[in-house]
């Protein structure tokens, strides 16, 4: 039998109806997250994508995750394929599944300024036995700070609560096209780059004419594109054209946010074919 581990943990999934998933909806106002827990666990991703997710609530194996493989993105960064994201994790909870993702094996920690548990990564970070350049940290820009004074602030923030001198990979959360600001709040993180504070910067839900629009502007490609992937919303059009530019697609809500994805013949047969739940 395994251990298991009884803190609280969510997986980088979101509803339809979360601040996440409707940036539109009073983008101006603070972050405000419902940490509602949710059931999950790893799944393997599929070829040339990564994954961020988690065990279930009270379900985390302390056995090691071993021989996670990397991707590399195209400024030569490797990136672990499987992650453990913080999405609707309370600020106070955070630490411990974070320490235990460590534990586990998880090298991939996926945060940002909308969950509002950066500081808890950070501390999680500082007093893991891991070595901090073997862990890969990703956070967001959240909406409310597009433009490039509001997101040099906004990372400088992000920086201090996760008490971190350089990050492994910084996104633009939302494209917000209403607002028209993607763009210069792109600059800003090319800027970032250039100054080495990031070792690579990408974009989260965007589609192929955002993605244009910003390698037309400033001649740099996202590394990253994290994007809701799962076997119910292959998105195929979407990696072909990620593909074709050298971009990375990452999968959020890589279980199909739980819709009857685990209770499928084939997954069932899969899982019990390697002992797993």
């Amino acid at each position: 039998m395994r251990d298991r581990w009884p803190g609280g943990v969510t997986a980088a999934q979101n509803d339809r109806e979360s601040d996440h998933d409707a940036p539109d909806r009073d983008a101006d106002a603070a972050p405000r997250v419902r940490h509602a827990r949710r059931r999950s666990s790893p799944n393997r991703p599929p070829p040339h994508a990564t994954s961020v997710t988690s065990r279930p609530i009270g379900l985390i194996d302390t056995e090691s995750v071993t021989s996670i493989p990397v991707r590399t993105l195209n400024n030569g960064v490797e990136m672990p394929a499987l992650g453990f994201g913080v999405f609707r994790v309370p600020p106070d909870e955070v630490v411990a599944p974070v320490t235990a993702a460590l534990d586990a094996g998880y090298r991939l920690i996926d945060t940002a300024t909308l969950y509002g548990n950066e500081e808890g990564v950070g501390r999680a970070i500082a007093t893991s036995d891991v070595p901090r350049d073997e862990i890969f940290v990703t956070t967001k820009v959240w909406n409310s700070e597009h433009g490039r004074d509001k997101t040099l602030r906004a990372f400088d923030a992000s920086m201090k609560l996760l008490g971190l001198d350089v990050l492994d990979l910084y996104l633009i959360h939302w494209p917000t096209p209403q607002r028209d600001l993607y763009v210069e709040t792109w600059q800003a993180l090319t800027e970032l780059y250039a100054d080495k504070r990031v070792r690579a910067i990408g974009v989260s839900n965007f589609n192929p004419s955002h993605i244009e629009r910003l390698i037309d502007a400033t001649g740099i490609t996202p590394a990253v594109n994290q994007v809701e992937l799962h076997p119910g919303f292959p998105q195929d059009e979407l990696r072909a054209f990620h593909e074709q530019h050298g971009i990375v697609t990452e999968s959020w809500s890589p279980l199909g946010r739980g819709h009857g994805l685990l209770d499928a013949d084939v997954v069932r047969r899969i899982a019990d074919a390697h002992d797993r739940t």
